[in-house]
């Protein structure tokens, strides 16, 4: 682990709220401490005397004095923490530096140090009303901090992007003219478990490369003969680990046909509804209106891709299953609805 991985700013931030915090409760207990010294040490018997009160005021004034001290630096850098203030070079006729302030960032700063300072000045006067207005506002300026905003990409920016890379295997295919269906290759064929890789054999009915011939750094497979590439869908596959929080390679066809809808409609909202039925070595998924219908229109343009390694959509499910299966995986069928609303999608799980 690099050491640079503990320090985020989270992390900081949070190490800073509990500076803040306990240096306000060091103002509370200090505060009780002169109240004990002015009231009840006298029913005790303690006389006032300058010669004592004098040195006991001079450090009470430096102890608090520090004590705010030390509550303002804090907030003063959890404020800059939170505006994510930064420098940004501006290229061009000139050198220079503009500083770029997020405002979601700032009024976290603002709600949580207003909330803080209402909480203190609720201690040292015993305010209910403060504290309730302190409490508020710390809620919710922690509220904004954790609810950052995601970020999209536009459909057709990515659809552009797509495209390129669409066109680019087609070509190779043509050049190659393979006549088999690509294999997606389950783990054990690759160096890199959490990799994905497609053998596409240039003749029917090809038997597959065994596992100490595969090597992922070259296009083409002399023995057999075939191409190796990697999926489109190998990044999407990925994301979808990212999103589970768990590898395919871990888990089972079962685990993957009870997570899938809740991954494609809940937690990525990717597609209006999805169904998976296994039947021997066949696997149907039928997906009704997902967002990646316009790329895989532009994949079925391109026939030598469509047949060989299917859409984005259909290569990242069959990452997915080659991992989950630990078998090779084949796309036989893609058909879709007259209304281009539903696609059903069969998979074959090659026996080895």
């Amino acid at each position: 682990m690099k050491i640079r991985t503990l320090f985020r700013p989270k992390i900081i931030l949070a190490l800073l709220l509990a500076a803040t915090a306990m240096n306000a409760f060091s103002a509370y207990l200090f505060n009780r401490l002169d109240q004990v010294v002015h009231g009840d040490l006298y029913r005790y018997g303690l006389q006032f005397n300058y010669e004592w009160a004098e040195q006991y005021w001079t450090y009470a004034k430096m102890m608090l004095g520090l004590i705010g001290l030390a509550i303002a630096t804090t907030v003063i850098s959890i404020t800059l923490i939170l505006v994510g203030s930064r420098a940004r070079e501006t290229r061009g006729f000139s050198n220079k530096r503009t500083l770029k302030i997020d405002p979601t960032k700032l009024a976290c700063a603002i709600l949580l140090s207003a909330g803080i300072v209402a909480l203190a000045l609720s201690i040292n006067f015993a305010s209910s009303i403060l504290a309730f207005i302190g409490l508020g506002l710390t809620f919710w300026g922690a509220l904004l901090l954790y609810m950052t905003p995601s970020r999209h990409v536009s459909l057709e920016l990515l659809n552009a992007t797509a495209t390129t890379t669409i066109t680019n295997i087609e070509k190779i295919l043509t050049y190659f003219n393979p006549e088999g269906k690509g294999v997606y290759l389950p783990p054990k064929y690759l160096k890199d478990f959490e990799s994905s890789l497609i053998f596409i054999p240039l003749q029917a009915e090809q038997a597959l490369p065994k596992p100490e011939e595969v090597e992922e750094e070259k296009l083409y497979s002399k023995n057999p003969r075939g191409i190796l590439l990697e999926p489109p869908g190998l990044a999407l596959s990925k994301l979808f680990e990212e999103k589970l929080g768990t590898s395919f390679t871990k888990t089972d066809l079962n685990y993957l046909q009870e997570k899938l809808p809740k991954l494609f409609i809940e937690d990525m909202e990717m597609v209006e509804n999805i169904n998976a039925l296994k039947e021997s070595n066949t696997i149907t998924i039928e997906i009704t209106n997902y967002i990646f219908k316009d790329i895989c229109k532009e994949t079925r343009k391109h026939p030598k891709i469509h047949e060989s390694i299917g859409c984005l959509l259909c290569s990242g499910i069959a990452c997915a299953l080659a991992k989950a299966t630990g078998k090779p995986i084949t796309i036989e069928r893609e058909e879709q609805s007259q209304d281009g609303k539903t696609t059903k999608i069969q998979y074959h799980i090659q026996e080895e």
